[in-house]
């Protein structure tokens, strides 16, 4: 039985944690909120050990952290020609990433 590993669409709003991320970037104004793509929005649940490949590379998926897409990205994410990785962001460092 494959258990599902990641959270998408209106269950987010059952998810604790991604509401307070989701809350701390409007609350501290990081970015426009118009910048997001809503729709593609997730939350990773336990992944330990789980693995995506990435072009050539194994990636370990991350577990428990909200992942927020910028609009326009969508069209690229299963574009093999991009590089997808996982990062751990600082808070504090959040608004000149995303600028």
């Amino acid at each position: 039985m494959h258990k599902q590993s990641y959270v998408v669409g209106t269950a987010l709003n059952r998810i604790e944690d991604y509401n307070l991320a989701l809350s701390y970037l409007h609350e501290k104004n990081f970015c426009d909120p118009d910048w997001f793509d809503r729709s593609m929005d997730c939350y990773y649940l336990d992944n330990y050990g789980k693995t995506n490949i990435m072009i050539d590379k194994k990636m370990y998926r991350p577990s428990y952290c909200s992942k927020f897409v910028l609009r326009g990205v969508a069209e690229y994410l299963g574009d093999i020609g991009w590089v997808t990785t996982y990062h751990g962001t600082d808070p504090s460092n959040a608004r000149s990433i995303l600028k």
